[in-house]
């Protein structure tokens, strides 16, 4: 099964099982291979690792902490409360 995590700065976690990649990777979206006996990481580029599994619990999540967008500016787009003429059902939130 194949999956993806956005790594944080202390790893990831899947099927039940903390990887840690390293600070460098925060941030990033990792693809995860889980096998029967192994977990493959890919970090981009040529830095494949693999480690031991040692959970035999399932993938609950195909997309865990997928990347969020940076909120917009509202502002700039004339849906403000403070704009005069804004009609207050324009207003929206991510």
């Amino acid at each position: 099964m194949t999956a993806q995590r956005r790594a944080s700065t202390t790893g990831i976690m899947i099927a039940g099982q903390k990887i840690a990649p390293g600070r460098i990777h925060a941030g990033r979206v990792v693809t995860v291979h889980v096998a029967e006996h192994t977990i493959t990481t890919d970090l981009g580029g040529d830095d494949i690792r693999t480690v031991r599994r040692t959970t035999t619990q399932p993938v609950r999540s195909i997309k865990a902490r997928r990347p969020r967008e940076a909120r917009t500016a509202h502002v700039s787009q004339g849906i403000c409360q403070a704009c005069p003429g804004t009609d207050s059902s324009s207003i929206w939130w991510d």
